[in-house]
């Protein structure tokens, strides 16, 4: 005597995957190509003290370029301060960043200046070009500042004070 299986989808056996799935299945004969869309992200320094008003619109990269970028940071901070090493580490980290700019609303004089990585070295000084990578990179890590009212603003919460510990005890033989 032989069971035969009802129908997927059919009597509690599992639905076929094309039945529920999120995502069609193609038809091979019109299948297209995948083209990546960049992501955009704008750097607004609204509120800073000398930047206040400055837009870097950067579009996002590799995850190659972005590895190759955080290894010339590493070797910038190693590096001696005032060293040659320093300062090739940190021209390669401004020339990646410059490739990534799309557009910026920087202006000297009422007069709109294209983006070029050397300004960021020639026209801005040392804490300005810092905060600008470093709003780069909290923007590619995606963290978001500032922290929302309801943090405990670096103060340790409650649960943190509770102690974690078991006491022991000894038992009686």
């Amino acid at each position: 005597m032989g069971v035969s299986a009802p129908a997927p989808g059919v009597d509690g056996w599992p639905p076929h995957p094309a039945e529920v799935a999120p995502w069609t299945v193609p038809n091979r004969a019109e299948k297209r190509g995948y083209e990546r869309k960049r992501k955009r992200l704008t750097l607004a320094f609204d509120g800073h003290a000398t930047l206040d008003g400055l837009e870097i619109v950067c579009r996002t990269v590799s995850l190659g370029v972005a590895l190759d970028m955080n290894a010339q940071f590493a070797v910038f901070r190693r590096a001696p301060s005032g060293s040659p090493e320093e300062a090739e580490a940190l021209a390669a980290v401004l020339e990646m960043f410059g490739s990534m700019v799309e557009s910026w609303n920087y202006q000297q004089d009422g007069t709109a200046i294209p983006f070029a990585w050397e300004m960021l070295r020639d026209e801005f000084d040392y804490e300005e070009t810092m905060a600008i990578l470093n709003a780069h990179t909290v923007a590619t890590q995606g963290v978001e500042a500032p922290l929302p009212r309801t943090s405990a603003d670096g103060q340790p919460s409650v649960e943190a004070q509770i102690p974690m510990d078991v006491s022991s005890q000894s038992r009686a033989s």
